[in-house]
């Protein structure tokens, strides 16, 4: 038996495709999205993970994702031409060196579509 523990969260956030084609090159403009998150961490033993901590600390981490792309405008974090794939396995990495053993991450765009990365 695994026990695992998650946190949810959402963030305002811009994007675009920058490779996107027709029917859909409207997406290769910069668009605003409510990402919506959800992390899945795995657990030894009750209370080890504290799900209020565990979802402030993802929140932050997934706001600084973009390095210099990554800048506040009007209130909404930019992501540059990342993906809710990308989106997801960045945040995956940046949780591990936080020492958390990720087994899910979800990222979707306004909860409706996106992408699921697991263990």
């Amino acid at each position: 038996m695994q026990t695992t523990v998650f946190a949810t969260f959402r963030v305002s956030g811009m994007h675009y495709w920058p490779g996107a084609l027709a029917p859909y090159e409207y997406l290769g403009n910069l668009h605003r999205h409510v990402f919506h998150v959800k992390v899945t961490v795995f657990v030894d033993r009750d209370r080890q993970v504290e799900f209020i901590e565990l979802g402030m600390r993802a929140e932050d981490e997934f706001k600084s994702i973009g390095g210099g792309e990554n800048t506040v405008t009007l209130e909404h974090i930019h992501f540059g031409g990342r993906s809710c794939e990308m989106l997801a396995k960045e945040l995956w990495e940046r949780l591990l060196r936080c020492g958390y053993r990720v087994k899910q991450i979800e990222v979707s765009e306004d909860g409706e579509n996106g992408a699921v990365v697991e263990l």
